[in-house]
Parts: C-alpha cells; structure tokens; sequence
C-alpha cells in the first residue's frame, strides 16, 4: 500500500498590529528535524499541512469595528491552572483516496509569536490570580492527552529584542515536535500560556511611514 508522508507546520500566535518594519535582524536558515539533522530538504510522496489558533481577541468583537480595542486572552481548554490557551485540529489529507492511516510525519515544528513586557519572565494577573510567564515556555498537548507537556525552548529556537523599545517587546518561538504528533496523531492540539499580557492594541503603520492608517 502506498504510504503518504507529511510535514506539519503548528502556529500559535498573538496578534497584535503595532509598527511594521522591513529590516531583516536574522538571516534566513532551514529548520531541520530531530530525527533528521542533517537533511533540510526533503523528497516526498505526501503533502504540507499548516494548523494554527490565536491566543487572544479583541474584548468588543465585531465585524464592523475597528481593530484598536482591548485585547484579552483566549482561554478554551476549561482548565483554572492556564490563562490563554487555544486549539487547532490536525487532519491528515485524504486527497485522490489517500489512506489516513497509512501517513508518516516527517517533521512537525511548533512555532509561537506574541509580544509582551521587554522581560523574559514576567508575572501576568487574571482576576483575583497571579502566576509567571517566560517566553521561553508554553504548554502543549496533543489528541487524548489529559495534561500539557511544558516545552521550552533553547537559546537560538526563539528571537526577541532586547528592549520593549525596539520592535515592543515582540517574540517568536520554536520547537520540534515530532515525536509527540508522530505518536498522537489526528486530532485536536492545544497550545496554553503563552507569554503575553492583555492590553491595549496599538495603531497600525505604515512601512516606511510615520503615519497611522
């Protein structure tokens, strides 16, 4: 039977439009999967699949609104230890009569963005609740798993600016996660606290303009 083989591609991120800027701090290189470092170009029989969700909204959604209000976390897995958390799920394709069942993962790469305090760690209150954040860490679980795995990533699987004044306090986060979707399959994945702060968006900019839109 022929087998179909699949790179997956989870996004979970904040958005937050704030000033946009063109200049390019880290030059360009593949990723690569654990279980194969030495290879960043792959030949396939298979397909591409990207899943993702975003962690916050505005408080005062609508469609016809501007998009300046209060952002506020999202928070749908009904568990009181996370403050944000959001999901997506992952099918695998069944184009031209593939077989589901008969699908590899070759790589699956979690990447996480938002924007937060200049720290890395900082403390975030919900109501009457305090806990820390790093934006080194999120929670991750996938189909069937009762509890999150806390990964964290390495120096150089996640960029920031140095200070809140240059880019405010923007991040993004990445993390090889293979194993666990080669192991868990189809289904629902949940990505929890990542590390922001609910505020005020700000206006958006033009590229190489000092104008609001």
């Amino acid at each position: 039977m022929k087998r179909q083989f699949l790179v997956v591609a989870f996004l979970s991120f904040f958005t937050l439009t704030g000033t946009v800027f063109s200049q390019v701090r880290i030059d360009f290189s593949e990723r690569t999967s654990l279980l194969s470092p030495s290879r960043s170009i792959y030949s396939i029989n298979g397909d591409f699949s990207m899943i993702g969700n975003t962690n916050m909204t505005l408080s005062n959604y609508g469609e016809d609104l501007m998009n300046d209000g209060m952002m506020v976390f999202v928070d749908v897995d009904a568990d009181p230890e996370t403050f944000n958390s959001s999901t997506a799920t992952l099918q695998f394709s069944r184009e031209n009569g593939a077989n589901s069942a008969c699908s590899r993962v070759l790589f699956a790469g979690l990447y996480w963005s938002g924007r937060g305090p200049s720290d890395v760690t900082f403390d975030v209150t919900k109501g009457i609740f305090r806990k820390p954040f790093d934006k080194r860490k999120v929670k991750f679980k996938g189909p069937g798993q009762l509890e999150y795995l806390e990964l964290e990533v390495t120096d150089d699987e996640i960029r920031y600016p140095a200070t809140l004044n240059e880019d405010l306090g923007m991040f993004v986060g990445y993390k090889d996660v293979t194993e666990w979707v080669r192991a868990w399959g189809e289904g629902a994945y949940t990505v929890a606290d990542i590390g922001l702060i609910e505020r005020h968006k700000l206006p958006l900019r033009r590229l190489g303009d000092g104008g609001c839109l």
